[in-house]
């Protein structure tokens, strides 16, 4: 349940963007920053964790969002990993990912 009044017509983070637009480019850069930028990660991998972290935080919108990014033509990079060994590598993105969005002990 949302703490600021949000258009009931727009889901995911869609709402807040459209409600607060000064905020908005704001949190539009930080996105850009972690999920484009130059890393050692790829635009895909990056999303891979995304997908993974919105799953676990129980938002579909983001999920499904963050998972089509993730296969579409940014993903083009992930083809040159051997198809046995990307489950391997995926397994290992998600489970950074878990570790990353668990709450200390």
């Amino acid at each position: 349940m949302a703490h600021i009044s949000l258009p009931e017509h727009l889901p995911g983070i869609t709402g807040p963007l459209a409600a607060y637009p000064d905020t908005a480019q704001h949190l539009l850069g930080l996105a850009e920053a972690l999920l484009r930028a130059p890393s050692s990660l790829t635009p895909a991998e990056r999303e891979v964790i995304a997908t993974h972290v919105s799953a676990r935080n129980n938002c579909h919108f983001c999920t499904q969002s963050h998972a089509a990014a993730a296969a579409g033509p940014a993903s083009v990079e992930t083809t040159q990993i051997a198809a046995a060994d990307y489950a391997t590598f995926r397994g290992g993105l998600t489970g950074y990912a878990a570790a990353l969005n668990t709450p200390p002990a």
